[in-house]
């Protein structure tokens, strides 16, 4: 009996190889089962032969995601832009490759492309404005849309809680005009088990019915507030700490009195009625204390109501993180980070204009501030000749240290004049001039060389060397 299933067993499987081998399109044509990539984890998805990629994908809010994609074998190249929405964290996600996220919670998202013109505010006696996408607005997925304000458009009254985010288990409610973040209605406890309606707990204890019995536990206590985020984090004088987006900010103060005024963690700068600047803690008790407002946005008592405005970032905020070329600086062009060719300004001196005598020009770097267009890069710079057959390209900072000649604070002009290093050879006008006079500062700071005798832009109020 065993013989016989043994042969039956045998020629089953000659006819399927021979099945398989008469028919060949059956093995081009065969795929196998599709790969649920989304579902794997970062080692998993990088893992070779996995068939899949780790690609990031960019929200509106700036937030950086990795998904797990599957590899389409043409390399995950770039793809026209396309969005997609998480329908859990509703993050829209801009999609550049072309192997796309599968993620079950993943949905297409049409961008709002409308225009004024589409509006027709104007026929209904009210104005187009363009306003911000909440929570943010950061890539090609979250532009400004247009909405009617006044009239008949459709516009309407706007609600306090637009661009309100609560903590969780709060809801923003619109309380006479203001947006208030209040506790969600909790459902009502359960009615107390029968076991336990002759049972009195102490305090903080309560009855539960456990094995069949009636006891007496304590009371599960609160989870401890969420820390602080600003009492880690220390802002540069004329900044203040704000706590928004999940993260803490500096952001710049308004009052003037605050710019060079420093506080410690976890505290403000405010003015006083007398216009002195001081440190104080934030009230714990304020009204801004349960709101969160999105990005961009920060929490005010206005008229006794919290309200979430837009506030400033410090200059240059989104450029802190982004590094560009040698000859390329940093500018923010429409709310975006952006590497821009540096420019020298058209009164920036040369050696050209500049009459050393009997000394060697350079040209030596200068200290501009970042993004500041109208400070030159670079000024000339008098020094005494080189004994080496070096250059002054040689020295990182444009001349030769090789200064033998003199006491080193100071170099002969002409057979008479003796000018310091900080000071030019004017052998025409028989003089010494500054260097700091052929250096024009952007705003807000002042010339002043250094130990060397190098012009450098600081800015007021800082202690020159």
């Amino acid at each position: 009996m065993r013989i016989n299933n043994l042969l039956v067993c045998l020629v089953l499987v000659f006819s399927t190889l021979s099945i398989s081998n008469a028919n060949p399109e059956h093995d081009k044509w065969w795929k196998p089962p599709p790969r649920n990539c989304d579902s794997l984890s970062e080692d998993q998805c990088k893992a070779p032969n996995s068939g899949c990629k780790y690609l990031p994908f960019v929200s509106c809010c700036g937030t950086k995601k990795f998904f797990c994609v599957e590899d389409n074998g043409n390399g995950c190249g770039n793809a026209p832009l396309s969005c997609m929405k998480d329908s859990k964290t509703d993050a829209i996600y801009e999609i550049w490759s072309s192997c796309r996220p599968n993620s079950p919670f993943l949905y297409d998202y049409q961008v709002r492309n409308e225009t004024c013109d589409q509006k027709l505010c104007e026929a209904s006696g009210g104005v187009c404005e363009w306003v911000d996408p909440v929570p943010c607005m950061g890539t090609s997925c979250c532009p400004r849309y247009p909405v009617c304000k006044g009239g008949g458009g459709g516009g309407g009254p706007v609600s306090p809680c637009k661009n309100v985010i609560c903590p969780e288990d709060y809801c923003c409610q619109d309380i006479h005009g203001g947006a208030y973040c209040v506790e969600k209605p909790r459902p009502p406890p359960p009615k107390p088990h029968h076991l336990c309606k002759a049972i009195k707990c102490g305090r903080g204890k309560e009855c539960i019915v456990k094995d069949g019995k009636a006891c007496c536990v304590p009371k599960p206590k609160p989870p401890p507030p969420p820390p602080v985020l600003c009492d880690a984090v220390q802002c540069p004088k004329g900044f203040n700490c704000v706590e928004f987006g999940g993260t803490a900010n500096c952001v710049e103060c308004e009052e003037k009195e605050c710019e060079h005024h420093h506080c410690p963690p976890g505290y403000d700068c405010v003015v006083d009625s007398h216009h002195r600047p001081h440190c104080q803690r934030p009230n714990p008790g304020s009204l801004c204390r349960n709101v969160t407002c999105p990005y961009g946005y920060v929490c005010k008592a206005i008229n006794n109501l919290p309200t979430c405005i837009r506030n400033p970032l410090p200059p240059n905020y989104p450029c802190r993180d982004l590094h560009c070329p040698s000859g390329y600086s940093c500018e923010i062009i429409n709310d975006l980070p952006s590497c821009v060719r540096e420019t020298h300004p058209g009164h920036c001196k040369t050696c050209h204009d500049v009459n050393c005598g009997s000394l060697d020009c350079a040209m030596v770097p200068n200290k501009c501030p970042r993004g500041s267009r109208d400070c030159c890069i670079q000024i000339p710079s008098c020094r005494l000749p080189s004994n080496s057959n070096d250059d002054y390209d040689n020295d990182p900072n444009g001349y030769d240290d090789n200064e033998n000649e003199g006491d080193g604070l100071s170099i002969p002009c002409g057979p008479i004049i003796t000018c310091k290093l900080n000071e030019i050879c004017l052998l025409e006008q028989s003089r010494c001039a500054p260097l700091c006079e052929f250096v024009k500062c952007s705003p807000g700071t002042k010339c002043v060389a250094d130990t060397t005798g190098i012009p450098v832009c600081l800015p007021n109020g800082i202690t020159p060397y």
